[in-house]
């Protein structure tokens, strides 16, 4: 998963979708928000897959692979923290006021 693709992902309700086990997804979901403590870069994407646990589809696990992907292959990233008085923390942040394609709520 680029960073390009987790923060254009779009989930949307797939009515005509194959249906699967729900406790397998929801089980991988707490996986994966636990995981959210330590790697907040998949926190967005793992909001998203979260709304659709009670009703997951084969769609909806596929990207849930992929976030275990990226997870897999990011696993030696860190962030290092220096004990100086000149350190400097940058952040930037991205905003999709209308992100869910359902029913376009804003989620807060």
């Amino acid at each position: 998963m680029t960073s390009k693709s987790a923060t254009h992902l779009k989930l949307t309700k797939d009515e005509k979708g194959k249906n699967m086990d729900q406790s397998f997804y929801k089980s991988t979901i707490r996986s994966l928000l636990y995981l959210t403590t330590s790697m907040p870069d998949i926190t967005f994407v793992v909001g998203l897959c979260v709304r659709y646990q009670d009703e997951p589809e084969m769609s909806h696990l596929t990207q849930v692979k992929r976030i275990l992907k990226y997870v897999s292959g990011t696993s030696e990233y860190c962030m290092m923290y220096s004990h100086n008085t000149d350190s400097n923390l940058v952040g930037y942040c991205d905003a999709d006021w209308a992100c869910s394609a359902d029913d376009r709520k804003k989620y807060f």
